[in-house]
């Protein structure tokens, strides 16, 4: 009869193979022994695939960690880098807010002054107004002068006329008041 092989674990969890023992009283022919070692053989070969595909695995498996690890490594200095770049984009976007901030009040304060000045013009036209009725009210006023004058010199011209006809009308004996 045949020894049989069975697969045990021992206390830490590992797997061996244990052919069963006989007493010395039961001798196996060499042809059990031939068969027993072959099945033990392929049992041996079966289990050296299995720990050959579980190395390939754990050696895919290393090799995918290898890359996920390069490829984490990787999206960790991008992602400094984009604080970097976050953190270039926000001064940027502080100083465009605070051009912008200027650019308004430039706006608001270039705003002011053409309202400043469409009063100034508004005065300016008004002042400019005024000043020729002013130099129309100087020439009336000359032109009145010299009308005046002219009158002046007409009665001044006239009393002398009168006072020289009542001389004249005393000198020959009229009485003349």
């Amino acid at each position: 009869m045949p020894r049989k092989v069975y697969v045990e674990e021992d206390r830490h969890g590992r797997k061996k193979f244990v052919i069963e023992r006989r007493g010395s009283s039961s001798r196996s022919s060499t042809a059990e022994l031939l068969e027993a070692a072959e099945e033990r053989e392929a049992s041996l070969s079966a289990e050296n695939i299995a720990l050959r595909n579980r190395l390939s695995v754990a050696e895919r498996d290393a090799w995918e960690f290898r890359n996920l690890t390069a490829e984490y490594q990787h999206l960790v200095n991008e992602h400094h880098q984009c604080r970097y770049l976050r953190a270039q984009l926000d001064a940027q976007i502080r100083d465009t807010r605070r051009v912008e901030d200027r650019l308004d009040d430039e706006k608001d304060r270039v705003h002011k002054m053409g309202e400043t000045l469409r009063r100034m013009k508004s005065y300016k036209e008004k002042y400019d107004e005024k000043w020729n009725e002013v130099e129309v009210l100087k020439r009336r006023i000359l032109e009145r002068d010299d009308i005046l004058r002219l009158a002046e010199t007409r009665i001044e011209d006239k009393n002398k006329l009168i006072i020289y006809l009542k001389k004249y009308l005393r000198d020959h004996g009229f009485r003349v008041e």
